[in-house]
């Protein structure tokens, strides 16, 4: 592993074996608990939960996962329960949340128990999540 010198935090960053580089993660060894990641690094995937919408898992820690969602043209999430607290921040494009037009710089917060029977976007979106697992 090649070590950077120290940061002006103190803390010495590492940067992971070429073995590494699919999981894209820089971690900070002296200081337990912490996670890094470079989401320039981290591939698109296809989302499980539907159809024409990509992620960019970014971490997961005490039951919370942070993630970067893209949605095509005309995508929506599917009805579904939030199960915890679930955030949102938009970072390009418009998205539609029960009737709430969100544009780029605008965030959203839904409360636990609450539901999403109309997520989706019509020109397509890019947005920051960070939800309940």
């Amino acid at each position: 592993m090649e070590t950077f010198p120290v940061s002006p935090s103190g803390y010495r960053l590492l940067r992971m074996p070429s073995f590494a580089k699919e999981r894209s993660v820089v971690t900070n060894h002296i200081v337990s608990g912490y996670h890094f990641n470079n989401a320039n690094n981290v591939a698109w995937r296809k989302s499980a939960f539907a159809a024409g919408i990509e992620v960019k898992d970014l971490g997961t820690a005490d039951g919370r996962s942070m993630q970067l969602v893209r949605f095509t043209p005309g995508a929506s999430f599917p009805l579904h329960r939030h199960e915890g607290p679930e955030f949102i921040y938009l970072l390009e494009g418009v998205a539609i949340q029960e009737g709430q037009h969100l544009s780029a710089g605008w965030a959203a917060v839904a409360a636990m128990g609450t539901t999403d029977s109309n997520f989706h976007s019509p020109d397509g979106c890019v947005f920051l999540t960070v939800y309940t697992d």
